[in-house]
C-alpha cells in the first residue's frame, strides 16, 4: 500500500499514531478557543479520574461547579506554566486536584527512564528494568518527551537546558574542539546512556503489523542501531576522540530518523 505523502494523509498518520498511544478522539466542536481546552472532555476526566475531589467541588459550587472549575484550571496554567500545573496538580477552594493527565503520560521530574540512565552509567545492567517501563508509558511518544526541551518535560542539556534533541544534531553536524569535548564530557556521558535505556524500551513497542513495508524486523534492526551507535558514542567520549564523537551521533540521528518512518508506531 503506498503511503500518502499529502496534508490530509499526514494528519490520519498523526491522528492514528495518537489513537494508538491511548488518545481518544473528540468533537473539534467541543474546543473553547478562550480556555484553549475542551471543557466537556477536562470535566468528563475530571470525574472519572478524581471522583471524591469532584463531589466536595460539587458541594461548593452546585450546579455552576463546571464553569467554575473550567475557569480555574486556565488561570492556573497561565500563571504557573503548563509543566507545573500537570506535575503538581492545581487546588479550587482547598480541594486538590492532583491528576491532569492519565498516569502514563505524566511527566515526572524523576522519572524512571534518567533515573535508569544513571545506573547504566554506573555499570549497571538496565535491561530487564527498561523492558519493565514498557508498561509505564502509554507510548513512544511518553517517553521521548526526555528528548525535548526542559519546559516540557525534557532533560535538557548543558546550563541553558538545550533539548538534547538538538545537541545531538548539532553533534551529528559538527565536530567539536578537543577543549569542547573535554568541557562537555559528563553531559555528553549522561546522553549517551539515555539513549541506551531508550533503545532498551523502545525495542517493545515494534508495530504489530507490517506498513508500508514496514515491520517488526525493520523496528528491532533500527533499534540494534541505535544501541550499537550509543555504546560506540560512549566509547568516542570516553577516548575523546571529536571525529568519533560526531559520526556516532550522526548514526544515532539516523537510527532515531528511521524509527519515526514507522507508520502510527504505538
Amino acid at each position: 500500500m503506498p503511503t500518502d505523502h499529502t496534508e490530509k494523509g499526514f494528519e490520519n498518520a498523526v491522528t492514528a499514531h495518537l489513537l494508538a498511544g491511548g488518545y481518544v478522539a473528540a468533537d473539534p466542536a467541543e474546543f473553547d478557543a478562550k480556555f484553549a481546552l475542551a471543557p466537556s472532555t477536562l470535566v468528563r476526566f475530571l470525574q472519572t479520574s478524581q471522583p471524591k475531589e469532584w463531589g466536595r467541588l460539587v458541594a461548593i459550587y452546585g450546579g455552576e461547579v463546571e464553569a467554575k472549575v473550567v475557569g480555574t484550571i486556565p488561570r492556573d496554567l497561565d500563571q504557573r506554566g503548563m509543566l507545573d500545573c500537570l506535575r503538581h496538580g492545581v487546588t479550587d477552594r482547598g480541594v486538590k486536584l492532583t491528576r491532569l493527565l492519565p498516569p502514563g503520560d505524566r511527566p515526572e521530574p524523576e522519572n524512571a527512564g534518567p533515573l535508569l540512565a544513571r545506573e547504566s552509567q554506573d555499570g549497571k545492567d538496565v535491561a530487564k528494568k527498561a523492558a519493565a517501563l514498557q508498561k509505564k508509558y502509554a507510548g513512544v511518544h511518553v517517553l521521548m518527551r526526555v528528548y525535548g526541551p526542559r519546559s516540557r518535560g525534557g532533560l535538557g542539556f548543558g546550563p541553558r537546558a538545550e533539548p538534547l534533541e538538538a545537541r545531538l544534531l548539532e553533534l551529528g553536524e559538527r565536530s567539536l574542539s578537543a577543549a569542547a569535548l573535554k568541557g562537555e564530557s559528563a553531559e555528553l556521558l549522561r546522553v549517551g546512556h539515555v539513549n541506551l535505556v531508550v533503545a532498551e524500551v523502545v525495542q517493545g513497542y515494534a508495530p504489530k503489523k507490517r506498513a508500508a513495508g514496514r515491520g517488526k524486523a525493520e523496528w528491532e534492526r533500527d533499534v540494534a542501531n541505535l544501541k550499537k551507535a550509543s555504546k560506540d558514542f560512549l566509547d568516542a567520549v570516553k577516548a575523546a576522540d571529536p571525529k568519533a564523537v560526531q559520526a556516532s551521533a550522526a548514526r544515532i540521528n539516523k537510527a532515531y530518523d528511521s524509527c519515526h518512518g514507522f507508520p502510527a508506531t504505538p
